[in-house]
This record gives C-alpha cells, structure tokens and sequence, in this order.
C-alpha cells in the first residue's frame, strides 16, 4: 500500500513538473518570461539596423544620382566639343600650315 502511495505521488510530482515545463513555453512563446524579453530587445534591434542601412541605402542612392548627372553632362560637353570641331573646315595645325603655305605660294606667283 506504502508503494502505491509513493508511486501516487512520483506521478503527480511529474505531472506538476510537466505542467510547469508547458506553461514556461507557453510563456515564451506569449512573448512573456526572460525569451520573449531577449525577442523583443532583439527586434528592437533589429529595427534600429534597418533604419541604419535605410539612411545608408538613401545616401548611396543620391550619390549614384549626382554621379549620373555628372557623367551626362561631361558626355553632353564632349558630344558639343566634337560637333564644333567637326563644323570647322580645317583639323589640325599640320592642315593649317600647309593650307597658309600653298595660299603664299600661289600669292607669290601671281605677283
């Protein structure tokens, strides 16, 4: 009878053992007790990267856009530089002084 009375309450120490193991997670899981508190300090960081690498995300974003800007205006220079060289009859000096010498040339033998 003893034996039934001990193995009666080794059974209800791990049922209330048991129970208590399932409310802990329980807990837990509600966002209770020390895990839902390290959840929430985690979150919160969390959060605070993402709002870090959003400011980074934008500063990079407008450094890409001034660049952009930058590189179509130095295209934009250089598409005028070649226009304005390619209305002009002459190319280069070596054109230039061989053009000045025939036009001498011709001048000197008409006089």
């Amino acid at each position: 009878m003893l034996y039934l009375v001990f193995m009666k309450v080794h059974a209800d120490e791990r049922c209330i053992s048991t129970q208590n193991k399932i409310k802990g997670r329980i807990a837990d899981t509600s966002g209770q007790g020390p895990a839902g508190e390290k959840r929430k300090q985690l979150r919160a960081e969390q959060s605070e990267i993402r709002s870090k690498t959003a400011g980074f995300k934008e500063g990079r974003s407008a450094a890409f856009t001034q660049i952009k800007i930058l590189q179509e205006a130095v295209s934009k220079k250089i598409k005028d530089m070649n226009n304005a060289k390619s209305k002009t009859s002459y190319k280069s000096v070596e054109e230039i002084g061989g053009l000045y010498l025939q036009t001498h040339l011709s001048l000197e033998c008409v006089s």
